[in-house]
């Protein structure tokens, strides 16, 4: 061992007489691994940094690099080289939190690949697929105890999805099955509803509660606004070669957060349609180091045929509706009713339930929604489609959002088990009648 150590100091330059040109850059990258372990083991024990996720990876991929550069020392270009790449990573990464490779496991999220892009309705579900999610509250622990969600109890609850051969939740269509009256059933994640597991969504126990006199299919898609809806009317609703008796919308939140959108598109394809939009994967590395992915911005930005969703963050939120909004709406409405109408299918409305004890705050998905807006602006948008309902040819239902509590979610509007079987309980009926 001594005579290994010895080896090691002359190969280094820190042996008489010194060579300084090999023995400088070996002690500035040793001196640069020992000030991130110090950094790593602080993190740690602050629970800023776990094992496994994406900031720990960066960690690595820091710490491969310097003892790389120290064993290399020898070749001292190259080992000053990578000591400055990882100067640079680390400057980027403390000098900007989004840079910042985050503190959350990097294994891959089901919805990553759940769903696949489509040229016109930008996001679908992936036919013939399973996966499997869990329930968590990280994060938005505080607000979900707020309004009263059991949060131990649900923390970590395993959800089941499956995606029949069309590309809908729910179970693969029999011959018995498409023998019956269709009703379709469309609706963004409120309806495909992420917050249960197979068969147990409001679309499911909606067919048990009619007692399987309908087939009831579910063409909920995760983020869909009636203007999805309106495309999904018109060109794909013979998917399953035969007319549905009557199709059912479930609408309004993501109608409303094109709210005070400037010069709002008719089809809100220059807000809502940028967000719903598959964009080609980032390079995997990009996720651990701030250069690769700034490079993979100015990429994308340079060559991805996709616009960049605007910058409307930061601009003052507003209060109040937005008449234009509300003018698209309504057009959205009267024209998904009319196309049905033509074929023979009976149309329902549902407006949207929230839960109305979730903390208020700033929605995410409506930038430009004045803080406590939101649940006003979905109420205000359930009276324009009861009123336009009322107007044309078209049914609407309303479940009254004072039958529900807040176990009956799992967040701001997604349903928890109990709350999708309310549902259902509370609409059938309606439904039964509107529909035979």
């Amino acid at each position: 061992m001594p005579m290994n150590w010895t080896r090691a100091q002359e190969f280094y330059g820190l042996k008489k007489p010194f060579n300084f040109k090999v023995a400088i850059p070996f002690l500035l990258n040793t001196c640069a691994l020992i000030l991130v372990f110090f950094v790593c083991v602080y993190l740690f024990f602050t629970h800023s940094l776990n094992i496994g996720t994406e900031r720990f990876y960066f960690f690595s991929y820091i710490v491969c690099l310097l003892l790389i550069a120290a064993a290399f020392s020898k070749a001292r270009n190259f080992s000053y080289a990578i000591l400055c790449w990882c100067i640079i990573e680390l400057s980027l990464a403390f000098a900007n939190s989004a840079l910042y490779p985050r503190n959350r496991v990097t294994a891959s999220n089901p919805d990553d690949y759940a769903f696949i892009y489509h040229p016109l309705l930008q996001l679908v579900p992936r036919p013939n697929f399973q996966y499997q999610n869990h329930l968590d509250f990280r994060g938005i622990e505080a607000k979900a105890k707020g309004a009263g969600i059991d949060v131990a109890a649900l923390q970590g609850q395993e959800l089941n999805f499956s995606h029949n051969s069309l590309g809908l939740r729910g179970k693969e269509l029999t011959a018995d099955d498409l023998g019956k009256d269709l009703i379709f059933v469309y609706g963004g994640s409120t309806t495909y509803d992420v917050g249960v597991t197979q068969d147990e969504t409001w679309v499911a126990n909606l067919q048990s509660d009619l007692n399987n006199r309908y087939t009831v299919v579910n063409f909920g898609v995760v983020g869909h606004s009636t203007e999805e809806h309106l495309l999904e009317t018109a060109f794909y609703q013979s998917v399953v070669g035969k007319k549905p008796a009557c199709a059912i919308y479930y609408v309004g939140w993501n109608d409303v957060i094109n709210s005070h959108i400037d010069k709002l598109d008719s089809a809100y394809a220059d807000y809502h349609v940028l967000t719903m939009a598959i964009r080609k994967p980032d390079l995997a590395i990009a996720k651990y180091s701030p250069l690769v992915f700034l490079a993979n911005e100015i990429v994308k930005n340079r060559f991805d045929t996709v616009p960049k969703v605007p910058k409307i963050l930061g601009k003052p939120p507003v209060s109040g509706s937005d008449k234009r909004l509300e003018a698209i709406f309504i057009e959205h409405i009267k024209t998904i009713a009319a196309i049905n109408a033509s074929r023979g299918t009976k149309t329902i409305f549902i407006g949207q339930i929230i839960n109305k004890d979730w903390p208020a705050g700033p929605n995410i998905w409506a930038p430009l929604v004045k803080k406590g807006d939101f649940p006003p602006l979905v109420e205000r948008f359930n009276s324009i489609l009861r009123d336009t309902a009322s107007s044309i040819p078209a049914k609407y239902i309303d479940p009254g959002v004072t039958n529900f509590q807040h176990s009956d979610f799992v967040d701001y509007a997604h349903f928890a088990v109990p709350g999708a079987r309310k549902f259902a309980a509370l609409i059938s009926k309606e439904v039964d009648s509107s529909c035979r």
